[in-house]
């Protein structure tokens, strides 16, 4: 009979291993670093084999590395330029030249209407390496006219307004998109000190922890495609795996000091973050 695998500290060497990983799935946070059920396993792991033992630590960790984390870093550096509007230009145009989706470009400026855009306007294009001189729709002589793709007549930039509802009603102290060279993910909110902080939408809650870079926070599955994202928390109210309803009250922001008092409030589809302002009423 093949001896028992009884290494002293194993359990608490590996567990502390896998924490360390934070896996997230968008369709369902297995959150296997975060939960105990992966302790569960590791704890039956000390008491196996040698070879089952290394065959099933293997395979726990693998399930939790190819998730990723649960969130990026909370500041990441903004790769792409900043291309000044010249006449003639449109947002279309632009984002052909550079290859990059109108959509992404849009919501990184929080322009709503392609139409919004002037000459002298500075839009952050993600991804790009350098400045492009990009044709303008200007009138010019009939061969160039001719040679010019046509932009579509009314390019449409997605939005799913009143989707999802303003979870604290207060100011947005800081938007989505490119701040001091940095990609913010959400919006910051203010609120009163230790304002409730309510559920945007109905879902199930499939992080509610303590998350470097992010403070206390909550993260909410919608569906296969959608979470939303409550950091910046001085208290939360609700536990993992727990089912909310619409407006559900589940934490409530720092009480103090004054410039803690808000709400850092993101929405993901497909893991990609997008600009809140796009999913949520106007008025609140």
């Amino acid at each position: 009979m093949l001896p028992v695998f009884r290494a002293p500290g194993f359990q608490a060497i590996a567990a502390q291993t896998v924490l360390q990983i934070r896996p997230w799935a968008p369709d369902r946070l297995v959150a296997a670093a975060n939960s105990m059920k992966v302790l569960t396993c590791f704890s039956i792991l000390s008491r196996v084999r040698p070879g089952c033992a290394i065959l099933l630590a293997c395979l726990v960790l693998c399930a939790a590395c190819h998730r990723g984390p649960i969130l990026p870093d909370s500041s990441t550096q903004a790769r792409g330029v900043y291309h000044t509007v010249q006449k003639g230009q449109t947002l279309w145009r632009i984002c052909k030249a550079y290859g990059v989706s109108m959509q992404d470009v849009a919501e990184l400026n929080n322009i709503t209407d392609p139409s919004q855009i002037r000459t002298g306007n500075r839009l952050f294009i993600p991804g790009a390496d350098r400045v492009l001189d990009v044709p303008g729709t200007v009138p010019g002589p009939p061969a160039a006219a001719q040679t010019a793709e046509p932009e579509p007549p009314a390019p449409v930039i997605e939005k799913n307004t009143g989707m999802f509802i303003w979870p604290l009603i207060g100011p947005v102290l800081q938007s989505f998109g490119i701040q001091g060279g940095m990609k913010h993910d959400g919006i910051d909110i203010r609120g009163p000190s230790g304002a409730e902080v309510r559920a945007s939408r109905g879902g199930k809650v499939i992080f509610a922890a303590l998350l470097e870079g992010y403070g206390t926070t909550v993260i909410v599955q919608h569906d296969a495609s959608y979470v939303t994202v409550y950091a910046n928390l001085g208290e939360s109210m609700v536990r993992q795996d727990q089912k909310l309803t619409q407006s559900q009250v589940l934490g409530r922001i720092p009480g103090a000091p004054p410039e803690k008092c808000y709400l850092h409030f993101q929405v993901r589809r497909d893991r990609k973050a997008h600009n809140p302002l796009f999913y949520l009423p106007k008025a609140r």
